[in-house]
């Protein structure tokens, strides 16, 4: 089996209106072949510095490297258990990717593409996002662990009372917002002190109207 990665081509910058006539907003311009890659693919990274776009194949057990610019498959990096987020660190010419399966995080080198350092960050080690003005990695494990993209260190450590499915850095501030499905809340948290706070009161509410009454309002947390 030959999995393949579509790249597709904004041509449009408004689709709100479009007629039947209209072309359509995204085109595809290449599809490129995985060779020897099967199963469930995962997050995507894009690294502008080099062009490459990178793959996590959770099913496979690799991290596939793609020439964006000439849509061609560079290589397959084997030594990752189930690959999920992925995350390019610009100011070390670096790539974060973590392992769900062993609770890791690997810096791996954007030219290069070694391994630099492998961190333990904790269980189910899923999404990955790169905090440029702190140059701090964030990873969604145990709650969120915090780490030195240069050391590898775990430097910080914050409970939202589950596992995170998804978050996102606000870019504008210091402030964090984690998807806790377990607890059927959306946690907002300061990255600067490391601290949650309760869920927005529109989540509250919403979680009310649906018959739950979940009192885990601040989640515990560490601080550095």
């Amino acid at each position: 089996m030959v999995a393949r990665i579509a790249s597709a081509l904004l041509v449009a910058m408004s689709v709100a209106g479009e007629s039947a006539d209209s072309p359509p907003a995204l085109r595809s311009v290449a599809t490129v072949p995985l060779p020897g890659v099967s199963g469930r693919i995962d997050h995507l990274a894009f690294d502008p510095a080099t062009r490459r776009l990178f793959v996590a194949a959770l099913g496979n057990n690799t991290v596939e490297v793609i020439d964006a610019a000439g849509n061609l498959h560079v290589r397959s990096l084997s030594g990752f258990h189930e690959p999920q987020g992925i995350a390019v660190v610009p100011d070390l010419k670096a790539v974060a990717i973590a392992n769900g399966a062993t609770g890791t995080l690997q810096l791996v080198e954007a030219d290069s593409l070694k391994t630099r350092w492998t961190a333990a960050v904790g269980e189910d080690a899923d999404n990955v996002r790169y905090d440029a003005a702190r140059k701090e990695l964030f990873v969604a494990a145990d709650g969120l662990a915090v780490v030195d993209p240069r050391s590898g260190q775990v430097v910080g450590r914050l409970d939202v009372g589950g596992h995170p499915e998804s978050f996102q850095l606000e870019s504008q501030s210091t402030r964090l917002f984690a998807n806790v499905p377990a607890a059927r809340q959306v946690i907002a948290a300061d990255r600067a002190p490391l601290r949650a706070h309760a869920p927005p009161a529109s989540c509250r509410a919403s979680h009310r109207r649906n018959g739950s009454a979940s009192t885990a309002a601040t989640p515990e947390h560490t601080t550095r």
